[in-house]
């Protein structure tokens, strides 16, 4: 018997699960999870934004479907759909934004876009915001429905993981390369400045 298309749906977030668990790489973890969102919930783009820490702005950090000037724009904690979303730790369906009094049309002017339909879930892991993933524009007629927040949610949860992960690691790498130069370079000195 076929599986339904929410059955399917769910098939799918558990196979992409399986992938970026499996991943330390933290752009291809953040290519494959916006890949799976605009596969998953039939839209036309989506995006991951992350928070610096030190100033709460949210920086958008990988796009898919959308217009690639916008990396590594930033925006107010406050500002637009997805400032809500992370400042007040909820997920949202906005399925008409240009009625919607958060919606921040500046991001629409400088991508030359139209957004007709946002959904928009927080990354977050153990009470720490890490940024918000959001798909943009459902390509059915109805927009995004409650099922599609609830997904999201999951899914924004599991990638809060694979994003820390992934962080980590490429931070203790960092730490292991200086470390060793830092050896090498002291026993070049030792080396060089004894007596053969």
């Amino acid at each position: 018997m076929p599986s339904s298309p929410s059955q399917q749906r769910l098939e799918r977030l558990i196979e992409v699960n399986r992938l970026i668990s499996g991943t330390l790489d933290s752009k291809e973890l953040l290519s494959t999870i916006l890949t799976a969102i605009c596969d998953l919930f039939d839209a036309e783009g989506c995006s991951l934004l992350t928070v610096e820490p030190r100033t709460g702005e949210l920086i958008f950090h990988t796009i898919k479907g959308g217009s690639e000037e916008l990396l590594e724009t930033k925006l107010q904690p406050d500002q637009g759909i997805v400032g809500w979303v992370v400042t007040n730790k909820e997920s949202v369906i906005v399925n008409d934004p240009a009625k919607d009094p958060r919606f921040y049309s500046g991001i629409d002017q400088k991508a030359d876009f139209q957004t007709r339909s946002i959904l928009c879930a927080p990354m977050e892991l153990q009470g720490e915001i890490l940024g918000a993933i959001e798909a943009i524009n459902s390509r059915r007629p109805e927009g995004f429905g409650a099922e599609d927040l609830r997904l999201l949610e999951a899914f924004a949860s599991q990638a809060s993981v694979a994003l820390r992960n992934a962080q980590t690691h490429a931070r203790v790498t960092m730490e292991k390369d200086a470390y060793r130069q830092e050896l090498d370079s002291q026993f070049r000195s030792i080396i060089g400045s004894s007596k053969a």
